[in-house]
Formats: structure tokens, C-alpha cells, sequence
């Protein structure tokens, strides 16, 4: 009898075992399928990809704009639409390395006509890669998942579908944020400014910090006694440190909001903003009429022919009153 009862408790426990395997089995199979699995035979997507050698980019965002990054001398340049700029190098040099880096998260589908199901289709958004030879290397990027952390790619119209890293972001930004929008390149540090000053009428006429209309004064970094100071063209009394540098600051660290529009012409300054450097090297910031459709400024400077849009924000912080700087 109890022979028997053991015997039956083998059978049970095999019988257990038995269809839990079946079922593990059958879900690994459904869930390659559908999802993919991890593949120990490829871990990197570009895995022969070579970033150097990558002399053209081809974005196509979801919303269907096509941006151009072109590389010539080692130096790349943005173009949309009618407009070329100089880009941002490290960004773009990101970017390809962020592409190098792509690792295959899982294989979610290996039958092409399931890849709809995931995103993928002719308006996708697309990357194309151009290298010296011609060569082309080709990326469609469907739905995200995983909480947008990763998204669905198909490599090369190849017949399997991955799941990777989301580089929506990369893709889908703004056209302006892959231009170069610093206005002073050649300045590392506000320190290197020795002297600045204004003169014009107040751009910002809505701003109700204050009521001055004009501007026209100059300071200056005196150097005496050991110490060293910031001077007003008005007073020999002594400027706050504190409030020269934020100005200092966000001059000398100045980025624009955007590039003006290709047709858009600069007319007469509304103010200037002079300034010279250890190096001997004076710049001029001419800051014109406000475009309302945004609250931007147009703007130029002495070093470049580009005419700029200037955030208010900015502006409000550079063109500020000589009492300002005493507090």
C-alpha cells in the first residue's frame, strides 16, 4: 500500500513538472514571437559601423521634416529648408556615438508583415547614414515601450525587427537644436572681459523693472592697491561684484533662442553693447526690434554675419540700468 502511494506521488510530481515545462516552453515561444528574446550572437545593431567615415546624415521626423547634416573638412553643417548653419559639433559627434553605442535589447518580430503592428511604415521616422564610398545605412523607428524608455527599429529593410535604446528625442527635436547657437565662440569665461558698455534706447518697452527709456554709460575693471573692482563712467563709487558678473555672465555665455529668418533684414540697432577682452579683442552686440510673434529680439554682433533671435529673457539681463549694479 504504501509502495503504491509513493509511486503515485512520483507519477503526480512528474506529471507536475512535466506540464510546467510545456508551459514555460510555450510562453518562450509566444514571447519570442511577439516581443523577441535576447540574442547572445548580436549585441551591438551598427556593429560595423564606423562614425568617422560618416560624411552625410538624414533625419525624417515623425512629422515628416527632413533635417541634412553634411560634414566637410571634419566640420559639420545643418541644413533645413532653405537655410545652412554651422552645427553643433559636439552634438552631432553624440549623436554618432549614441548610434555606435545601440545595443539590441531583444529581436520583437522576424515577420515582416507583423512590422506595421509595431509603427513601422512609410511615414516613420527615419535615419540614413552616408559614408565616404556612397555606402548607405538605413534606420525606421516604429512605437515606443518600456515606458518610452526603448522603441522598435527595423535595420536595413532587413526581415527582423529590434527593440533598442529610444533615440526618438535625437530625432524629433527642434531643427534649431542641432545648430551652433553660441554667439561669442571665442570667449571661454566672462573674467576675460575688461570693460563693457551701452548706448541706446531700451528695447524692452513692457518690462516694468524700471522706466528708464535710454542707456549710455561704460564700466570698467580698475586694477589698484592690490585690489580689483568694477568702476561706472559716472562716479568713481565702486560696482556691486555680484551683479557685473551675472551680466558678464550671460554675455559672455550668450546662446540664441534661433537663426532669423533667411529673408529677414537688419535694420538700425535700437541699442549697443560694447565690449573688450584680456585678449584686445572688442566686440560689438547690436540689438534690434522685437519679432511678436515670439517675444525674440534680432540681434548681430561685430564677429559674424549671421543675424540672430535673442531670448527677452536675456536681454532683460544685459540691458539693465548703471543703478542696477550698485546694489
Amino acid at each position: 500500500m504504501k509502495k503504491n502511494l509513493a509511486d503515485n506521488v512520483k507519477i503526480y510530481i512528474l506529471a507536475g513538472v512535466t506540464i510546467f515545462l510545456s508551459i514555460t516552453l510555450l510562453a518562450g515561444i509566444f514571447t519570442s514571437g511577439k516581443y523577441g528574446m535576447k540574442s547572445s550572437k548580436e549585441k551591438f545593431l551598427l556593429k560595423d559601423f564606423d562614425q568617422k567615415n560618416i560624411l552625410e546624415i538624414v533625419i525624417r521626423t515623425s512629422a515628416g521634416e527632413v533635417v541634412t547634416l553634411e560634414k566637410d573638412s571634419d566640420l559639420w553643417t545643418l541644413l533645413y529648408g532653405d537655410i545652412s548653419r554651422k552645427a553643433n559639433q559636439n552634438e552631432v559627434k553624440n549623436f554618432l556615438s549614441r548610434l555606435k553605442k545601440l545595443q539590441i535589447e531583444s529581436v520583437a518580430s522576424s515577420r515582416v508583415d507583423s512590422f506595421g503592428d509595431f509603427g513601422i511604415n512609410d511615414k516613420s521616422s527615419q535615419i540614413r547614414l552616408i559614408d565616404k564610398k556612397g555606402s548607405e545605412i538605413s534606420l525606421l523607428f516604429g512605437d515606443t515601450t518600456d515606458a518610452n524608455r526603448s522603441v522598435f527599429v527595423n535595420f536595413e529593410n532587413g526581415k527582423k525587427l529590434y527593440k533598442v535604446e529610444n533615440l526618438k528625442n535625437f530625432i524629433n527635436r527642434q531643427n534649431r537644436s542641432w545648430a551652433d547657437l553660441n554667439i561669442f565662440k571665442d570667449i571661454k569665461s566672462d573674467k576675460e572681459i575688461l570693460s563693457f558698455s551701452i548706448n541706446g534706447k531700451n528695447p524692452v518697452k513692457s518690462d516694468p523693472k524700471y522706466s528708464q527709456k535710454s542707456f549710455d554709460y561704460q564700466i570698467s575693471l580698475i586694477q589698484e592697491d592690490n585690489q580689483t573692482y568694477w568702476k561706472g563712467s559716472d562716479s568713481d563709487e565702486k560696482l556691486n561684484n555680484s551683479a557685473v558678473s551675472s551680466l558678464l555672465s550671460t554675455l559672455a555665455n550668450l546662446q540664441a533662442y534661433d537663426y532669423a529668418e533667411s529673408s529677414y533684414e537688419f535694420g538700425n540697432p535700437l541699442v549697443k553693447v560694447d565690449f573688450e577682452t584680456s585678449s584686445g579683442i572688442r566686440y560689438t552686440l547690436e540689438i534690434g526690434e522685437e519679432d511678436s510673434s515670439n517675444s525674440q529680439y534680432y540681434a548681430k554682433t561685430s564677429n559674424s554675419s549671421n543675424i540672430f533671435k535673442i531670448s527677452k529673457w536675456n536681454i532683460e539681463k544685459i540691458i539693465i540700468p548703471l543703478s542696477e549694479l550698485k546694489k
